[in-house]
């Protein structure tokens, strides 16, 4: 492939489609220009070339937004590397220690169900114990399954058996990506939590045959995992770890990261505390024998949970140690691929979503799999899917265009998603940081509809960049939390001194956004102290980064209302990227600790989707920032502003070979790996 900057000259038909704010001046003279650009790293660069040269400046949200995954992703760092890692170490090894100390009592269930179960306990906790401290010596009675799985996790192939648990595990998960790549510990970190999150002690598995390879699901199965769930739980109520019970530790790890990514969707210690005691009064430990009860126990939990995302491909559900989580937009994907379990009304459905177009070649989304009747149908979602649904219609136009919406069904799903996400966040925009920075995209979904402000920001042009900004910030996201998420499936110049008069300057008006993801800082700030693991130094950068989006948000609401901006204004303005630049600074002890080279870069990449049919997943990537030119009226005078916004790529890339953000940033570095930008994307091509 061919350097993406020679490659993104748009389709003569998409051409069409879009207004041409881009390249010719609209009845108010106004007009901008996007370049890709690749001399840069980060979008503070463009930036402060502007300011240190007295160029006016234009600031986007892109740059908001870009500072607020910075303090988010930096935030979230800190905690793992100063806290959990060492709960989730302390808790492994004593729940491990537990497990041996039970096998040597001889008054609880036959010798040979609880020495199993507990055997079974024993090796799924060895596998993290290993991973997180390499010195581990694995019981004897577990070493070899346990050797077995953690070849798996090096090997990370795909879909494999896993001995510790006996049933099938997608193990190219537990390639470490995100931030995890920047050191050794990160990297344990991920792989341990990882199995933490997608290990599941299973009570049901409706769709077996729907995984690659073939499944370890029976009766037996479901009995035995069920028991060793309920063992689990008990261990977690009684063991001690520095005087409390062990589900001290556990909520001490599970609560941080509930802010950052959520609630998880499957049973939890304290759910099957509430079950169990129902059917045994107490916890059990020792009456597990009875067929019976344990049955009833099945069928309580499988009633109680209702998980919409399967990332396991089986229709698994069950008890996770600590499940990844429910988002809204994997929910959103997870809803428009074929066959998978979906709710629509009152009742949970599985839609095919065949092909019912006839365009060569083939959209994005189709894929082919002859064993199946009819045979094509939509085994990839796209980004463009979750905006549609939080509210674009941009986004939705260019699906239709492109012949992404040509499934039978796809059309009903799109409407009943949207009013249904539409509640959702509503209800749930305040819960947790997740769904506050989706709540701080939601205005980037609508056109600008003021008169006030300059023509091109009203054009479809514009709205195709607002779209463009929607899917870099929401990869930022899908980056930062790739670890805690559930992924559903397919069954980054020095001049003089600047004169005393400011240029002038503008600011996106949205100031919605601003105010959102200032919010957003703010209750990271806020919630973190409450849980009393606030980053050391950080709560100074959560301040100046929310104290500088609140004054931006003001600023949009004067361009809004029409009003002339001040001079005072335009001095913010053109400081206001150093600002939130500092925002990001983290203190000396934290960087040596968090960050690699890599993080000199803006690019990054996450994998947010798993096909199984083709066996390739869907990558959402940010690249170098791109240069941004407006010319507009300001104060009756014709003037041109610098300013810059995200890149966005979006492609399908075999399973086996998820991408890091190292890899992804030597990609863009050559000109023969280099993908392609969207077609949609409102650029022009390089000078």
């Amino acid at each position: 492939m061919k350097r993406a900057g020679t490659l993104i000259a748009i389709s003569v038909a998409a051409a069409l489609l879009m207004t041409c704010s881009a390249v010719r001046a609209n009845e108010d003279g106004s007009s901008f220009t996007i370049r890709p650009h690749y001399s840069d790293k980060e979008i503070y660069d463009v930036y402060e070339r502007a300011r240190t040269t007295n160029q006016p400046q234009f600031i986007t949200t892109d740059l908001a937004l870009h500072t607020g995954h910075l303090l988010f992703d930096h935030s979230l760092r800190a905690i793992e590397i100063e806290r959990l890692y060492a709960l989730a170490e302390k808790l492994t090894k004593a729940m491990i220690a537990e497990a041996e100390r039970r096998q040597g009592a001889s008054d609880d269930l036959p010798y040979g169900a609880w020495f199993d179960d507990l055997n079974c306990v024993k090796a799924f906790f060895s596998v993290p114990a290993k991973i997180l401290d390499p010195w581990f010596r694995i019981p004897e009675t577990v070493k070899e399954r346990v050797l077995a799985d953690l070849e798996l996790i090096e090997k990370h192939e795909g879909y494999r058996i896993s001995l510790a648990l006996d049933s099938a595990e997608d193990f190219s998960q537990y390639v470490p990506r995100g931030h995890y790549t920047r050191n050794e510990q990160f990297e344990r970190y991920f792989k341990a939590m990882t199995w933490y999150g997608r290990r599941m002690f299973r009570v049901e598995e409706t769709r077996p045959e729907s995984l690659p390879i073939p499944d370890h699901w029976s009766d037996a199965h479901m009995l035995s995992e069920t028991r060793q769930l309920l063992l689990i739980t008990h261990m977690l109520y009684n063991v001690r770890i520095d005087g409390k019970a062990a589900i001290e530790t556990w909520n001490r790890l599970y609560l941080p990261t509930v802010l950052f990514a959520g609630r998880t969707e499957d049973l939890n210690p304290m759910e099957v505390k509430a079950l169990a005691e129902k059917i045994w009064s107490a916890l059990p430990s020792r009456r597990l024998g009875d067929k019976r009860r344990v049955r009833k126990f099945i069928e309580s939990a499988r009633a109680f949970s209702r998980p919409k995302i399967d990332s396991s491909g089986a229709g698994r559900k069950g008890f996770c140690l600590f499940a990844q989580r429910f988002t809204p937009d994997s929910y959103i994907m997870q809803c428009l691929v074929t066959d998978a379990d979906r709710p629509f009304g009152n009742h949970a459905m599985v839609h095919p979503l065949p092909y019912s177009g006839n365009r060569e070649p083939r959209p994005f989304t189709w894929g082919l799999n002859l064993l199946l009747r009819p045979p094509e149908r939509r085994f990839m979602p796209r980004g463009l899917d979750v905006m549609a649904v939080l509210g674009s219609d941009e986004a939705l136009a260019i699906l239709q265009a492109d012949g992404d919406t040509e499934y039978t069904g796809y059309d009903g799903m799109i409407s009943f998603l949207r009013d249904d996400i539409r509640k959702m966040m509503k209800r749930r925009r305040g819960e947790n940081l997740y769904y506050a920075w989706v709540h701080a995209l939601l205005p980037l979904m609508r056109p600008i509809r003021s008169e006030h402000v300059p023509a091109f920001l009203r054009s479809r042009g514009w709205g195709r960049k607002q779209l463009a900004t929607s899917l870099a910030s929401w990869a930022e996201l899908r980056h930062d939390t790739i670890l805690y998420v559930k992924q559903s499936y397919t069954p980054t110049l020095r001049s003089a001194m600047p004169p005393e008069q400011p240029p002038p300057g503008y600011v996106e008006p949205q100031p919605d956004v601003f105010r959102r993801i200032a919010k957003m800082v703010a209750k990271m700030n806020t919630d973190l102290a409450a849980l009393g693991v606030m980053p050391d130094g950080l709560d100074r950068n959560y301040r100046r980064f929310s104290d500088a989006c609140r004054t931006l948000a003001d600023i949009a609401d004067k361009e809004i209302a029409g009003e002339e901006l001040t001079e005072e204004d335009f001095r913010f303005i053109r400081g206001v990227s150093r600002t939130l630049k500092a925002s990001t600074v983290l203190p000396l002890a934290l960087r040596k600790k968090e960050l690699s080279e890599t993080d000199s870069h803006m690019a990054l990449i996450a994998d947010v989707h798993t096909d199984t049919n083709s066996r390739k997943v869907l990558e959402e990537a940010v690249g170098t920032p791109f240069l941004l030119t407006v010319k507009m009226p300001i104060a009756g005078e014709m003037i041109t502003l610098k300013g810059a916004v995200f890149s966005y790529y979006e492609f399908k890339r075999p399973m086996k070979d998820r991408l890091t953000d190292e890899a992804w940033v030597e990609m863009l570095s050559r000109r023969d790996t280099c993908p392609e930008l969207p077609h949609w994307y409102p650029a022009t091509a390089p000078k």
